[in-house]
C-alpha cells in the first residue's frame, strides 16, 4: 500500500522531505526496508538523478541512491547505471580513501590501459592494439600483483561510444557529430560538421542541453532543435552567439577536455592544461569554482577521468597519475593517492620528458585514463600518454618494475558502496533497500541486484528522507515511496 504522502515531480509542490521516524518504530537496524516505485521519464531517455537521500539534522547525506551520468574520453555511463552508498561511522571511511590496491594487469605488454562498463560488466582495453579483457567474475575480489589469470580476452565487447540524453543518441559519423532519435544514424537526426580527422572527447548534459567537445577544443551545444558552435567570451565563458553559428574550428584551441560528470548540482568537465574543472549550465560553459586546481594553482595537468564513489567525487590526472578526491561532507579537496611510485623528483613535472628517443617528448607521462565504479569497488586504470605498441622498445633507464606500473589496474573498496544496473526496459520498477546490522541488500522486484557491508549505519529520529534531490541530481522521472 502506498502511504498517504506520494512524492512526485509536481511543479506547485516542493516539499519532498519527511522524517525517517515516520517509517520505523525503532532506531535498531533489523531488516528495516525502504521501498520505492520508480517511474521512468520518456522513450529513449535513460533515468538520471537521485532516487532518495537520508540526511542528518546538520544536512549531511549519510545514504543515497541515484542514476549517474558521466563520460571518460572514449566511453560513458550505461543507461540504468545506479550508484548507492551508506556512510561508515566514526570517520573510518576517510582513512580508506587512499587505500587503492593493485589487482593486476591482463599482460605485461598491457601499458596503455582504459576501462569501461558494458552489458553490466567491467572491461579493460589495451588502447595500443585493441585487445579487450574482462575480469573473471569469480576472482573479482582477489587482490594480487600482475596476475594475468584474472583476465579473459573478450574482443567482441568494445566500448559504447554513444551518449544518451533527452531522448537522443549522440555520436560521431565521419566528420559530423550527430544527435538522433530512436536509432543512431537512422531517421530524425541533427548534424554538425567538425574538422576532418577530429572527434568528440566528451559529452555532457544539463538543463535539457547537451554539450560535445572535440579533441581540437570545438565546443558544440545541442538544444533539441539544432547544433551551434560556441565562441569564447570574457573570463573564459563559452556560449553560442545569435544565429546558431556552425563555423568549423580548423585548428586546435590549445585547450582540451577529457571527462565529464554530473555531481551535486553541477555538470563538471575536466580540462588540460590547467587541470581545472569547468562546468556547463545548459547555456554557458566556464571554469568552475568546484575544482582542485584554480587559476592561481595553474599546473600542466589534465583532468583525465571522473567518478562518483561513496558519494565523493574522484578525479584522475595526467601527467603524474594522481587521484584527487572531493569530500561531499567537508566540501574540500585532497590528494587521494598517486598510482605511480616514480619518478620522485618533480623537475621536470612531466615524467622523463624527452628521454625516450623517437617518441613524443611526453610519451612517458602517467595517466589515470579511467575511473569506473563497478559493483562494490572503484577501479582505476593507468597508461602512458600515447599507444605503447609492441614495436616500441622498453626504455633502458627504467626498471622492469617501473615499466610494469604503466597499464596497471587498481581498485578501492569501501564498505557501504555499490554500483549496479537496473532494468529500464519497462515504464516503472520496484526497488527495495533492506538494512540489517551486517549488510544492506538491494532488490529490484524479486531480483537481488547487489549488496554491501553495513559500515555501522543505523536509523535514528534525527534523519530525514529526501526524494528526487541530492548528489546525483534532480530525478528526471517520478518516485513513490511504498509502505512496508
Amino acid at each position: 500500500m502506498v502511504i498517504s504522502v506520494i512524492f512526485l515531480l509536481v511543479n506547485n509542490w516542493s516539499n519532498k522531505t519527511t522524517k525517517i521516524s515516520n517509517f520505523f518504530e525503532s532506531d535498531v537496524v533489523a531488516n528495516q526496508k525502504l521501498s520505492f516505485k520508480i517511474f521512468y521519464d520518456k522513450k529513449n531517455t535513460p533515468p538520471f538523478g537521485t532516487i532518495f537521500s537520508l540526511k542528518t539534522k546538520q544536512g549531511n547525506i549519510v545514504a543515497s541512491a541515484g542514476f549517474i551520468r558521466y563520460w571518460n574520453t572514449y566511453s560513458g555511463y550505461q543507461p540504468g547505471e545506479m550508484s548507492f552508498f551508506v556512510k561508515q561511522q566514526d570517520g573510518l571511511t576517510k582513512k580508506m580513501e587512499s587505500n587503492f590496491k593493485t589487482i593486476g594487469k591482463p599482460s605485461k605488454k598491457f601499458k596503455t590501459g582504459f576501462s569501461f562498463v558494458k552489458e553490466n560488466c567491467i572491461l579493460f582495453k589495451d588502447m595500443a592494439n585493441g585487445n579487450v579483457y574482462k575480469l573473471d567474475d569469480d576472482k573479482l575480489k582477489i587482490n594480487t600483483s600482475l596476475d594475468e589469470n584474472l583476465f579473459q580476452l573478450n574482443n567482441d565487447m568494445n566500448y559504447d561510444n554513444k551518449f544518451y540524453a533527452n531522448g537522443f543518441i549522440f555520436g560521431l559519423d565521419n566528420n559530423f557529430v550527430v544527435a538522433c532519435k530512436d536509432r543512431f544514424n537512422k531517421g530524425d537526426c541533427f548534424r554538425i560538421e567538425i574538422y576532418k580527422g577530429t572527434w568528440p572527447y566528451i559529452y555532457a548534459e544539463n538543463n535539457g542541453k547537451v554539450i560535445a567537445i572535440t579533441n581540437y577544443g570545438s565546443i558544440l551545444i545541442f538544444d533539441g532543435k539544432g547544433w551551434c558552435q560556441a565562441s569564447e567570451h570574457e573570463n573564459e565563458n563559452y556560449y553560442c552567439d545569435e544565429g546558431l553559428s556552425k563555423k568549423i574550428l580548423d585548428k586546435p584551441r590549445g585547450k582540451q577536455f577529457y571527462s565529464s560528470i554530473y555531481y551535486d548540482g553541477k555538470t563538471l568537465i575536466g580540462a588540460w592544461p590547467t587541470g581545472r574543472l569547468y562546468e556547463f549550465d545548459g547555456k554557458v560553459f566556464k571554469p568552475s569554482l568546484l575544482s582542485p586546481f584554480l587559476e592561481k594553482d595553474y599546473a600542466d595537468r589534465e583532468a583525465q577521468s571522473m567518478a562518483i564513489y561513496g558519494g565523493n567525487l574522484y578525479v584522475g590526472y595526467w601527467p603524474r597519475g594522481e587521484i584527487m578526491i572531493y569530500d561531499h561532507e567537508s566540501k574540500s579537496w585532497s590528494l587521494s593517492t598517486r598510482l605511480f611510485s616514480h619518478p620522485v623528483e618533480e623537475d621536470p613535472f612531466i615524467p622523463y620528458l624527452g628521454q625516450l628517443v623517437g617518441e613524443e617528448s611526453a610519451f612517458l607521462g602517467q595517466r589515470v585514463t579511467s575511473l569506473v565504479a563497478y559493483s562494490n569497488k572503484l577501479f582505476a586504470t593507468t597508461s602512458n600518454l600515447r599507444g605503447w605498441g609492441y614495436d616500441i622498445k622498453n626504455p633502458d633507464f627504467l626498471t622492469n618494475e617501473q615499466i610494469d606500473e604503466y597499464g596497471r589496474i587498481y581498485s578501492l573498496e569501501k564498505p557501504g558502496c555499490l554500483n549496479t544496473f537496473l532494468n529500464i526496459t519497462k515504464e516503472s520498477t520496484l526497488i527495495d533497500f533492506i538494512f540489517d546490522k551486517d549488510k544492506v541488500v538491494i532488490k529490484e522486484g524479486d531480483r537481488i541486484i547487489g549488496q554491501v557491508l553495513n559500515p555501522g549505519f543505523s536509523f535514528d529520529d534525527g534523519l530525514s528522507l529526501v526524494l528526487e534531490e541530492g548528489i546525483f541530481g534532480e530525478f528526471n522521472g517520478q518516485v513513490e515511496i511504498l509502505e512496508n
